[in-house]
């Protein structure tokens, strides 16, 4: 796993972080990012949106692009056949990147990073946060920070595979309105503060390599949350499709969709306004049900420094997510009378690999 890869990682987790510490999200994309690697690692990043797709859609996500340079072939002058325009273009340096005969090799990435998302979901204001990553295998074991959380990647790859399995347990903290201090709309500030969800599941998918060219890879997962700890009591789950690609030596790029579902409990409990909430803010009465939360989508781009994804260093990144919100989750009173049902999320961030 390369920097690059790791930057989309930390790309993925943003998505997730971003509405989850701003108070909600998931992606896809997130997700995904995660397994754009140089050698064969995979690993779920499955980005429950921002707003689950803006929260989480980064990531979340988590789950993901895989080698994207994991097996490839020299040519004599040295460039990887069938690579696209792009890539053919520029000389390879020879022999495999490191680790490709070993893609469940020990490994640990770092990386911080900045994103910019809405206060929490449905809101028209936002706010800046920083974001430590982290991302690694530890005997065969994958590993990556998803929002406040964790997620586990337990099935172990196999070099040249056709199509790689994700499948591990994984867990993350909401919290989605539980401090009104940090609410800029007087409205939503003065409902009352919801207690901190801690969400625990589980994330599958499967991904397809080498479907264009030798170097890209689609990814279909889907990530299954259910709150443990009584604070909204639901479930959330977010499936999702990416498409991973290296557009040159240096640069990779990822797009992603998806939409989330919400459980009565979790719409009643981030939506509903009940009779003594209605009074002490001002906003109409409403519960809402279950149903489609949102679609998004995203876009990410990495950037490796030294111009070569696959022999480690710093890379950067820069993604975007956009997700609107649906169903009774976008009629609520805490979007139509004070914020928007279109969801915003952004990410600049750097990483090492060593």
């Amino acid at each position: 796993m390369r920097p690059l890869i790791y930057s989309i990682t930390i790309l993925s987790s943003l998505l997730c972080v971003g509405p989850v510490l701003a108070n909600e999200t998931q992606s896809h994309e997130v997700q995904p990012l995660l397994n754009l690697q140089v050698e064969p690692t995979v690993l779920p990043v499955g980005i429950s949106n921002i707003s689950l797709s803006q929260s989480d859609a980064l990531a979340n996500q988590q789950q993901s692009d895989r080698a994207v340079y994991a097996q490839f072939e020299e040519g004599n002058d040295g460039r990887p056949d069938d690579a696209p325009p792009s890539v053919s273009n520029q000389k390879l340096p020879s022999g495999p990147p490191n680790n490709v005969s070993n893609p469940n090799a020990d490994f640990l990435l770092i990386g911080i990073g900045v994103g910019i998302t809405a206060d929490y979901a449905g809101a028209d204001n936002y706010d800046f946060l920083p974001v430590p990553q982290f991302l690694g295998r530890f005997k065969g074991v994958g590993f990556i920070s998803r929002g406040p959380g964790i997620a586990f990647d337990f099935i172990p790859d196999k070099p040249g595979a056709k199509i790689d399995y994700i499948l591990g347990p994984q867990f993350r903290f909401r919290f989605d309105r539980n401090n009104s201090d940090n609410i800029e709309d007087a409205q939503v500030a003065a409902l009352e503060e919801l207690d901190t969800a801690v969400e625990l599941g589980v994330s599958a998918g499967f991904q397809v390599n080498r479907l264009l060219h030798k170097f890209d890879n689609v990814t279909v997962w889907v990530d299954a949350l259910w709150d443990v700890a009584g604070a909204h009591g639901g479930a959330i789950i977010s499936p999702a499709v990416t498409y991973s690609t290296p557009l040159s030596t240096g640069i990779v790029a990822r797009l992603s969709t998806g939409i989330t579902y919400a459980s009565d409990d979790f719409v009643d409990t981030y939506s509903s306004i009940n009779a003594a909430n209605g009074l002490a803010s001002g906003l109409p009465q409403f519960q809402g049900e279950s149903g489609i939360r949102d679609v998004n989508g995203s876009l990410l781009m990495a950037f490796d420094l030294d111009g070569d994804v696959r022999n480690g260093g710093w890379s950067i990144f820069a993604l975007g997510n956009y997700s609107r919100l649906l169903g009774d989750t976008a009629d609520s009173p805490i979007v139509t009378e004070t914020g928007s049902a279109n969801q915003f999320f952004g990410a600049l961030g750097i990483g090492y690999s060593f």
